[in-house]
């Protein structure tokens, strides 16, 4: 009896992971969804959400001195 019990739990936990995986999964195709339906209509409105893929964007310099904490660390 005991091991029909600690199966049923297992059952439980296993199809309980399941559907999270599953509402994750939907959660995120929809969010995906929703980014591309304003991208598109950001679009013809004539202004860009995000740049197009064939522009790259330049990275940003970063100061050395900025992340100095304590003044032991300055070259």
């Amino acid at each position: 009896m005991m091991y029909v019990a600690l199966s049923s739990v297992v059952a439980l936990a296993v199809v309980s992971l399941a559907f999270a995986g599953l509402l994750r999964s939907l959660i995120r195709s929809h969010a995906r969804e929703r980014d591309l339906m304003v991208d598109k209509i950001m679009h013809l409105s004539g202004r860009t959400w995000t740049p197009p893929p064939g522009v790259i964007s330049p990275e940003p310099e970063w100061d050395a001195d900025r992340f100095v904490t304590s003044p032991e660390q300055l070259p």
